[in-house]
């Protein structure tokens, strides 16, 4: 018996065809927890942000922490990898394995316009 595990598979190329829009962004500094030595810590600001869009007529959602520092400059902070119901596949329809998936996920969200909504949402 196969269970259905309600996540979205997609091959790399579909993913980028996804039109992802923001759907919320906010300030949450227990996403630093264990990130930084305080001294660090004390200098920036942090959150998480969620993007959707749709796929295959399935809503999908993507969601990662940030990081702003003192001087504006805005990251995406990678302790934590993206939480998704998006499963990158291979050609022959096999999930990847997480580091591969993550990676992938990495550069979907690299190219979205996401800094821009972030550092506008931050009060630095």
């Amino acid at each position: 018996m196969q269970l259905h595990d309600y996540l979205i598979r997609a091959r790399r190329q579909a993913l980028s065809g996804i039109k992802f829009q923001h759907l919320y962004t906010e300030q949450d500094a227990t996403v630093l927890e264990g990130a930084f030595d305080r001294p660090h810590a004390m200098d920036c600001f942090a959150g998480t942000t969620e993007w959707v869009g749709h796929i295959q007529g399935v809503a999908a959602s993507i969601g990662w922490d940030w990081v702003q520092w003192h001087d504006g400059a805005v990251n995406a902070l990678r302790l934590v990898a993206p939480r998704t119901n998006l499963q990158v596949i291979d050609p022959k329809g096999y999930d990847l394995p997480i580091e591969d998936a993550t990676a992938i996920l990495w550069s979907v969200i690299e190219a979205l316009p996401w800094k821009s909504e972030v550092a506008s949402m931050a009060v630095v």
